[in-house]
């Protein structure tokens, strides 16, 4: 249930500003903590928008190619890519297409970009007409760091966690308020962590044939230690 509320609002919010960004510039970038849902409300997005294309990068220990990337994008828009074409020539090429098309392209999981290919991607956000870069937080520091990448972005978006009002008003009625109170502390608001503490919690008062209600404090922040480990210690 949590992660339907959550997702279905953050989708929302990436659905408005991907109708915003052709009205207000040609670079989106979105952004939040690891786990906070971004790929999932992107997919769900774009899928619903046939003039969004969707790419992400690879994860980490495998080489991120600017051609690797445009020959994903130009196999999206049926563009043959020749192989003797350079990097530079695939990207004209590519944004041509890209341009006529009238299209969106999103590439995910941006904060896997090393500091030293920000460039090639301030490129792209100038050849291609409108453009959404999304990760973790890191991409955010790295935009801010790289000033030629900060000034292109015209749309920035931080997708946020749960507050605590929200776990209060879903989960007021289940738990008490030093409990909600912990339960966000410990998860710092993170649909996934939400839903695994509050499993194993209600498993655990089951069997000792008490009310979910009746967890302390104590009780969640022990339950999200053992479960979340770095997680919760750090928050």
């Amino acid at each position: 249930m949590i992660r339907e509320i959550h997702q279905t609002a953050l989708t929302d919010t990436v659905d408005r500003a991907l109708d915003r960004l052709p009205r207000v510039g040609r670079v989106m970038l979105l952004h939040g903590p690891h786990g906070v849902g971004n790929t999932e409300a992107l997919r769900r997005a774009a899928g619903g928008r046939p003039e969004v294309i969707h790419v992400t990068l690879p994860p980490p220990g495998k080489h991120v190619a600017p051609r690797t990337l445009l020959q994903e994008i130009g196999d999206a828009i049926g563009l043959p890519i020749g192989r003797d074409w350079s990097a530079h020539h695939t990207c004209r090429q590519v944004a041509a297409q890209v341009g006529d098309l009238g299209l969106t392209v999103v590439i995910d999981q941006c904060h896997r970009v090393a500091p030293w290919q920000i460039d090639w991607l301030c490129h792209l956000s100038d050849m291609l007409p409108h453009l959404v870069l999304a990760g973790s937080d890191k991409l955010y520091r790295l935009a801010a760091r790289h000033g030629e990448l900060s000034v292109r972005v015209r749309l920035p978006i931080e997708a946020e966690p749960l507050a605590e009002a929200e776990l209060g008003r879903i989960f007021g009625d289940r738990l008490n308020l030093g409990a909600v109170a912990e339960l966000h502390r410990a998860t710092r608001g993170l649909w996934w962590a939400v839903e695994n503490v509050l499993a194993i919690e209600g498993l655990a008062c089951e069997k000792l044939g008490r009310s979910l209600y009746d967890s302390t404090a104590e009780d969640i922040r022990e339950r999200a230690r053992h479960l979340l480990g770095g997680l919760a210690a750090a928050a």
